[in-house]
């Protein structure tokens, strides 16, 4: 196996970098659009909605722990308060949650994090056996003892 040349590593940090700045597909309240008359609007169709799905006893469409309309397949994240859609988990190492947004992009990076870890006992087992052929691992060892 080759090492890892320049470009390669920056296109593994930028895969990294692009994994952690993706949104993982936020379920959208309505004070989150841009336009005033655009929020009363949600605000409107979101209220008279979600009094229909309360007083219809669905509580499948509505989050209740944020009191969001849910689409299809998204979840509520503890860690980030927020209702993902196809939520698969929140991940401690890019610090966001995995979901519709970013799900791609995160697979992309563990097959490369699975590469460099093979890649790493690759050379590490061609290190130790030129070792063993020149016996120095074992002289090393007898003289620490």
């Amino acid at each position: 196996m080759a090492s890892l040349l320049p470009e390669d590593r920056a296109n593994v940090e930028a895969k990294i970098t692009r994994s952690w700045e993706l949104l993982p597909g936020l379920v959208r309240k309505a004070a989150d659009e841009v336009s005033p008359i655009r929020i009363q609007e949600l605000r409107g169709l979101d209220g008279t909605r979600y009094l229909d799905y309360v007083e219809a006893g669905d509580f499948r469409h509505i989050c209740v722990i944020c009191h969001n309309i849910r689409r299809m397949r998204s979840f509520h994240c503890k860690q980030c308060g927020r209702c993902v859609q196809r939520l698969d988990h929140h991940c401690p190492w890019i610090d966001r949650c995995v979901g519709i947004g970013n799900q791609r992009l995160f697979y992309v990076f563990l097959v490369m994090l699975f590469s460099a870890i093979a890649m790493l006992f690759v050379m590490a087992a061609k290190f130790l056996s030129q070792d063993l052929d020149n016996h120095h691992l074992f002289r090393k060892v007898r003289d620490l003892l």
